[in-house]
């Protein structure tokens, strides 16, 4: 991982001169980021849809790269396995580096 600081120039309001201000520094990582995604059910899978063609965007914006990995939840998981959350989507979970819950319902 590397830090690249992105410096701003910007004419400050009543000043006939730029200045460079120094902004946070940015964080650069390639590297390909474990994605849990968990759709649920009724109007969850049509909003997964749209958050991962988000995601995917603006990973490739930042040179960012996903991995996703789906499983059951809420309702959906009921109707398949009888449970609203199996051991094997917590584990799933438990594995990724982070979790995307559209929304459940029954």
């Amino acid at each position: 991982m590397a830090l690249a600081s992105r410096v701003q120039v910007r004419r400050v309001a009543g000043s006939a001169t730029s200045r460079q201000v120094a902004r946070a520094p940015h964080v650069v990582c390639h590297a390909t980021h474990k994605v849990a995604i968990l759709p649920g059910d009724g109007i969850g899978p049509e909003i997964m849809d749209a958050a991962l063609k988000v995601l995917d965007a603006a990973g490739k914006a930042e040179g960012q790269t996903f991995q996703y990995t789906k499983g059951l939840i809420g309702g959906a998981a009921i109707d398949a396995t009888g449970s609203p959350l199996q051991k094997e989507t917590l584990d799933m979970c438990k594995a990724s580096d982070s979790v995307l819950l559209a929304a459940i319902g029954g």
